[in-house]
Protein backbone atom coordinates (compact mmCIF):
# COMPACT_ATOMS: atom_id res chain seq x y z
CA UNK A 1 0.00 0.00 0.00
CA UNK A 2 1.70 3.51 -1.00
CA UNK A 3 1.85 5.83 1.80
CA UNK A 4 -0.50 8.61 0.24
CA UNK A 5 -3.15 5.35 0.67
CA UNK A 6 -2.20 4.65 4.42
CA UNK A 7 -2.67 8.26 5.55
CA UNK A 8 -5.92 8.54 3.68
CA UNK A 9 -7.33 4.93 5.29
CA UNK A 10 -5.76 6.49 8.58
CA UNK A 11 -7.45 9.38 8.27
CA UNK A 12 -10.90 8.00 7.59
CA UNK A 13 -10.68 5.48 10.39
CA UNK A 14 -9.44 8.40 12.94
CA UNK A 15 -12.23 10.79 11.30
CA UNK A 16 -14.78 7.40 11.91
CA UNK A 17 -13.85 6.33 15.32
CA UNK A 18 -13.45 10.04 16.84
CA UNK A 19 -16.80 10.63 15.29
CA UNK A 20 -20.18 10.38 17.10
CA UNK A 21 -21.67 8.67 14.17
CA UNK A 22 -25.13 7.27 15.27
CA UNK A 23 -28.00 6.99 12.63
CA UNK A 24 -31.11 9.30 13.36
CA UNK A 25 -33.93 8.70 11.17
CA UNK A 26 -36.03 11.17 11.63
CA UNK A 27 -39.25 11.74 9.72
CA UNK A 28 -42.31 13.89 10.66
CA UNK A 29 -45.65 13.81 9.97
CA UNK A 30 -49.27 15.68 10.44
CA UNK A 31 -51.67 13.81 11.24
CA UNK A 32 -54.70 16.06 10.58
CA UNK A 33 -57.64 16.10 12.72
CA UNK A 34 -56.12 13.75 15.41
CA UNK A 35 -54.67 15.02 19.09
CA UNK A 36 -51.84 13.83 20.62
CA UNK A 37 -53.75 12.26 23.23
CA UNK A 38 -56.06 9.70 20.53
CA UNK A 39 -52.32 8.94 18.78
CA UNK A 40 -50.90 8.17 22.16
CA UNK A 41 -53.69 6.55 23.15
CA UNK A 42 -53.47 4.11 19.95
CA UNK A 43 -49.60 3.30 20.67
CA UNK A 44 -50.93 2.37 24.06
CA UNK A 45 -53.19 -0.02 23.81
CA UNK A 46 -52.61 -1.50 20.34
CA UNK A 47 -53.30 -5.12 20.03
CA UNK A 48 -52.77 -7.17 16.61
CA UNK A 49 -56.00 -6.81 15.14
CA UNK A 50 -55.36 -2.91 15.65
CA UNK A 51 -51.51 -3.32 14.33
CA UNK A 52 -52.54 -5.11 11.53
CA UNK A 53 -54.74 -2.85 10.38
CA UNK A 54 -52.82 0.27 11.04
CA UNK A 55 -50.39 -1.02 7.86
CA UNK A 56 -50.48 -3.29 4.81
CA UNK A 57 -46.56 -4.43 5.54
CA UNK A 58 -47.49 -5.17 9.31
CA UNK A 59 -47.12 -8.81 9.89
CA UNK A 60 -47.52 -9.92 13.61
CA UNK A 61 -47.44 -8.24 17.11
CA UNK A 62 -47.69 -9.81 20.57
CA UNK A 63 -47.65 -7.90 23.83
CA UNK A 64 -44.89 -10.00 26.13
CA UNK A 65 -44.99 -8.05 29.52
CA UNK A 66 -47.46 -5.35 30.60
CA UNK A 67 -46.70 -3.16 33.58
CA UNK A 68 -49.35 -0.79 35.40
CA UNK A 69 -47.70 2.30 34.50
CA UNK A 70 -46.31 0.84 30.89
CA UNK A 71 -42.69 2.04 31.27
CA UNK A 72 -41.04 -1.93 31.50
CA UNK A 73 -43.69 -3.27 29.16
CA UNK A 74 -42.61 -5.95 26.48
CA UNK A 75 -43.90 -6.25 22.88
CA UNK A 76 -43.10 -7.77 20.06
CA UNK A 77 -43.69 -6.36 16.66
CA UNK A 78 -42.97 -8.01 13.10
CA UNK A 79 -43.04 -5.22 9.83
CA UNK A 80 -41.52 -6.09 6.17
CA UNK A 81 -40.40 -3.20 4.86
CA UNK A 82 -39.71 -3.20 1.21
CA UNK A 83 -36.09 -5.46 1.96
CA UNK A 84 -36.10 -4.48 5.61
CA UNK A 85 -36.96 -6.66 8.10
CA UNK A 86 -38.13 -5.13 11.39
CA UNK A 87 -38.71 -8.59 13.70
CA UNK A 88 -37.53 -7.69 17.21
CA UNK A 89 -38.82 -7.11 20.62
CA UNK A 90 -39.20 -3.53 22.35
CA UNK A 91 -38.88 -2.07 25.38
CA UNK A 92 -40.79 0.74 26.36
CA UNK A 93 -38.13 2.93 28.61
CA UNK A 94 -39.87 5.86 28.91
CA UNK A 95 -43.19 8.10 28.43
CA UNK A 96 -44.46 11.36 28.91
CA UNK A 97 -48.24 11.20 28.70
CA UNK A 98 -49.98 12.57 25.66
CA UNK A 99 -46.68 13.73 24.42
CA UNK A 100 -43.38 11.23 24.01
CA UNK A 101 -42.94 7.38 24.00
CA UNK A 102 -39.56 5.94 24.22
CA UNK A 103 -39.01 2.40 23.44
CA UNK A 104 -35.53 0.05 23.03
CA UNK A 105 -34.93 -2.67 21.06
CA UNK A 106 -34.02 -5.57 22.39
CA UNK A 107 -31.02 -6.20 19.65
CA UNK A 108 -27.17 -6.31 19.67
CA UNK A 109 -26.72 -2.85 18.42
CA UNK A 110 -28.98 -0.20 19.89
CA UNK A 111 -31.86 1.04 18.35
CA UNK A 112 -34.37 3.38 20.27
CA UNK A 113 -37.62 4.31 19.17
CA UNK A 114 -38.58 7.89 20.04
CA UNK A 115 -42.03 9.30 18.96
CA UNK A 116 -43.09 13.06 19.71
CA UNK A 117 -46.46 14.14 19.52
CA UNK A 118 -47.02 17.95 19.10
CA UNK A 119 -50.18 19.72 18.90
CA UNK A 120 -50.67 22.06 15.38
CA UNK A 121 -53.76 24.17 14.32
CA UNK A 122 -54.86 21.02 12.21
CA UNK A 123 -53.82 18.33 14.14
CA UNK A 124 -50.51 16.30 15.77
CA UNK A 125 -47.07 16.55 14.29
CA UNK A 126 -45.56 13.37 14.89
CA UNK A 127 -41.51 12.95 14.76
CA UNK A 128 -40.52 9.54 14.65
CA UNK A 129 -36.93 9.11 15.28
CA UNK A 130 -35.09 5.98 14.43
CA UNK A 131 -31.48 6.15 16.27
CA UNK A 132 -29.56 3.42 15.57
CA UNK A 133 -25.81 2.84 16.81
CA UNK A 134 -23.60 3.99 19.74
CA UNK A 135 -23.92 7.87 21.34
CA UNK A 136 -19.89 7.02 22.80
CA UNK A 137 -17.19 8.72 19.85
CA UNK A 138 -14.83 5.92 20.07
CA UNK A 139 -17.67 3.67 18.56
CA UNK A 140 -18.01 5.79 15.35
CA UNK A 141 -16.34 3.41 13.07
CA UNK A 142 -19.02 0.63 14.06
CA UNK A 143 -21.24 3.21 13.61
CA UNK A 144 -19.96 4.19 10.20
CA UNK A 145 -20.47 0.36 9.02
CA UNK A 146 -23.78 0.63 10.54
CA UNK A 147 -24.90 3.85 8.85
CA UNK A 148 -23.12 2.72 5.21
CA UNK A 149 -23.21 -0.98 5.18
CA UNK A 150 -26.50 -2.45 7.79
CA UNK A 151 -29.02 0.49 7.87
CA UNK A 152 -27.87 1.84 3.91
CA UNK A 153 -29.73 4.92 2.71
CA UNK A 154 -32.64 3.04 0.56
CA UNK A 155 -33.44 1.26 4.06
CA UNK A 156 -33.48 4.64 5.71
CA UNK A 157 -36.11 6.15 2.27
CA UNK A 158 -37.73 2.54 3.06
CA UNK A 159 -38.00 3.59 6.36
CA UNK A 160 -39.42 6.95 5.63
CA UNK A 161 -42.05 5.89 3.45
CA UNK A 162 -43.18 3.57 6.03
CA UNK A 163 -43.45 6.03 9.18
CA UNK A 164 -45.23 8.72 6.97
CA UNK A 165 -47.66 6.06 5.55
CA UNK A 166 -48.57 4.92 8.72
CA UNK A 167 -49.13 7.62 10.60
CA UNK A 168 -50.99 9.20 7.64
CA UNK A 169 -53.40 5.73 7.89
CA UNK A 170 -54.23 6.87 11.55
CA UNK A 171 -56.18 9.80 9.97
CA UNK A 172 -58.50 7.20 8.84
CA UNK A 173 -58.76 4.26 11.26
CA UNK A 174 -58.69 6.50 14.61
Amino acid sequence: MKKSQLLALSILLFTAINTNAMTNQVTKIEVLGKTPSQIYDFMLNIDKEKYLAWHPEHRDFKIIKQTKDTVGSLFFFHEQIDNLKVKYRWEVTKIDKNHKIVMKAQYFIPIYLVLTLDKTPKGTLVTHDLQIGYRQKITGLIDWFIRNLIFTKNKRHSQDRHAIEEFKNLEKIL
